[in-house]
Formats: structure tokens, C-alpha cells, sequence
């Protein structure tokens, strides 16, 4: 006998057999996997101006990113170090010299003439020339004999400034108000009071040179230098910190916007694990679908025509 024609794919699907298609029952034991969360990961918002302005989870966020120590002292050794370098050229450059003008000159043309020295102490004999400069390192030799208003003794002055063994003078500048000049004698002075002074001018001396006689300026200068190097240093610690701090700064803010990017893609709120093994052992594997194989055209659920029929 012939085999009638295969239904048609519109029509109705061909009768089931009693319990096909039907859901078979969980072994003993099973466990079910937990259902899956409903609607968006919870969120709770994150410090103000965050990327992403939320934390899955419910996580407590940061209330600080990391870095902001070092930027906090980096600013500080910044504008001290900055304070610190204005205030050292300003001493260097007012305060150090503000006694040049009240220095007493005597013309070394004139070759004679009056110094004041107000208290007995130390003092320095300088050189003052138009063609002075800080990068002047030879100076002609000016003999000076002082003589003592009282006693009238006489001191030539003999020990360059800076005493050193080679005999060469001491670098010590300075320009204030038209004045430049360099250290040339140094000298103890016992009795205050007008000193009589005599110049002797050796080879090569400039036709407007004078001899300035007054106090050290070195201490002021030192001041200064000091006070600069140290502005210089704090300045230098104050940029590294800060770089260092925004390193800091940006690797935790790019470390929170991973996480919240993150987080609503599958990784799950924090603290959340797959289900282990339940009380009664590990946990079993659920009931195979029911329906076709993969792969196959057929639908779930429906019974092919051909295997409907029995054989003829």
C-alpha cells in the first residue's frame, strides 16, 4: 500500500502520544539554581564630579581618590619653595647692599681723604670703578694707610679680602645706586671715630676709581644665596609630588570608572558567588530538554507524520 502524502507545513500538527512533550519530574536531591536578578544591578552614587556617578552593588564609595596627600603637600613645597626664591633676590638684591651708599670714598686720583667708622669692629676696603663688573677677576693694587684719630698710629693695610694663601682677593660684588665695586682689603678697626686716610695707587688704576671703606656685605649675600637654594629645593620636591600625586590621582580614577563600566556586564554586585553543593552533596544537572536534537528542523514539541505511522 502506498504511503499517503506528508501534511501539509499550514495545517494542524499531528496528534502527540499520551506523555509526550511533557516536563519530567527532578531527581531526588536536585537543587535549583537560583533565579536570575530582575531589572538593573543596584546603584548608589558615588563622589561628586565621578565618572559614571554610581558604584554597583551598593559598595561604599571612596570618599577621597588616592594621590591627594602628595598633591596637597606637592602645592605646599611649591609656593614655599616660590616665596622662598622672591624673598632671597629680594634680600640678595636690596638688603645685602642697602649699606653701599653709606659707604665712606675717598678719590684714589684725590689720594687722600676722611673714613667714618661709627663702632670698632671689622671692615672691608673695596675698589669702585665704572668699569667694574661681576665678571672683573684682577684688580690694580691701591695701597692704604690708615691713622688712628686718637693715637695717631698708622695701619697699612695689608691682608686681601678673603686671606687667601695665594694672595688673590676674594670674589665679593656688589652695584647699588651707580656704586659697583669689589672687596679688596679687609682690616680690624679699634677705635670708632674719623680715620685719616692715604692712597697709593699702583699700574693700571681707573681714572674715576675710589676706595669705599664700610661693613661686610658677605652675611647679607649668604642670607641670600641660602635662602634661594632652599626655595630652589622645596620647589623641586613640590613638582615631583605632585606629579606623583596625579599619577596616583588618575590611576584610581581610571581603576573606580573601570569597575563601574564594568560592573552592569555580567560581573555581578560585589560579594555575589555561583551556588555551591547543597546539603545533600553537589549539586545534580537538570532534566535534558525535551524536543528534537540540535540541529534538527524539527520543532519542540511536534511528532514527525512519518514516525506517526506505522509501518506498512
Amino acid at each position: 500500500m502506498a504511503n499517503p502524502p506528508p501534511p501539509s507545513s499550514f495545517g494542524p500538527p499531528p496528534p502527540q502520544s499520551p506523555g509526550q512533550g511533557a516536563p519530567t519530574p527532578p531527581p531526588a536531591g536536585y537543587i535549583p539554581a537560583p533565579p536570575a536578578p530582575s531589572g538593573p544591578p543596584a546603584y548608589i552614587s558615588g563622589p561628586p564630579g565621578y565618572p559614571g556617578g554610581a558604584y554597583p552593588g551598593g559598595a561604599v564609595p571612596p570618599k577621597h581618590l588616592r594621590g591627594r596627600r602628595p598633591l596637597l603637600i606637592g602645592t605646599i613645597f611649591a609656593v614655599l619653595g616660590i616665596v622662598l626664591i622672591v624673598v632671597g633676590g629680594i634680600i640678595g638684591s636690596t638688603a645685602a647692599v642697602s649699606k653701599v651708599p653709606n659707604f665712606s670714598r675717598v678719590s684714589v686720583a684725590a689720594g687722600s681723604g676722611t673714613a667714618q667708622f661709627d663702632k670698632a669692629g671689622g671692615y672691608l676696603a673695596y675698589y669702585e670703578s665704572s668699569n667694574i663688573s661681576n665678571s672683573t677677576r684682577t684688580l690694580p693694587l691701591v695701597q692704604v694707610t690708615l691713622t688712628n684719630p686718637s693715637t695717631g698710629a698708622q695701619m697699612t693695610l695689608t691682608t686681601p679680602y678673603g686671606q687667601r694663601s695665594d694672595g688673590k682677593f676674594k670674589q665679593l660684588y656688589y652695584s647699588k645706586d651707580g656704586h659697583n665695586g669689589l672687596a679688596m682689603w679687609q682690616f680690624h678697626i679699634d677705635t670708632p671715630g674719623a680715620w685719616q686716610v692715604q692712597l697709593n695707587a699702583g699700574p693700571g688704576v681707573d681714572s674715576d676709581a675710589v676706595m669705599a671703606f664700610g661693613p661686610s656685605i658677605a652675611s647679607g649675600i649668604a642670607i641670600a644665596g641660602v635662602t634661594v637654594i632652599v626655595g630652589v629645593l622645596a620647589l623641586i620636591a613640590g613638582i615631583v609630588l605632585l606629579i606623583v600625586g596625579w599619577v596616583k590621582h588618575s590611576r584610581h580614577k581610571g581603576q573606580l570608572r573601570r569597575l563601574v563600566v564594568a560592573a552592569p556586564f555580567g560581573y555581578g554586585p560585589p560579594g555575589f558567588a555561583m551556588p555551591g553543593p547543597g546539603p545533600s552533596g553537589p549539586a545534580q544537572p537538570g532534566p535534558a530538554p525535551s524536543g528534537p536534537a540540535p540541529g534538527s528542523s524539527q520543532s519542540a514539541g511536534y511528532q514527525s507524520y512519518w514516525d506517526s505511522q506505522p509501518p506498512s
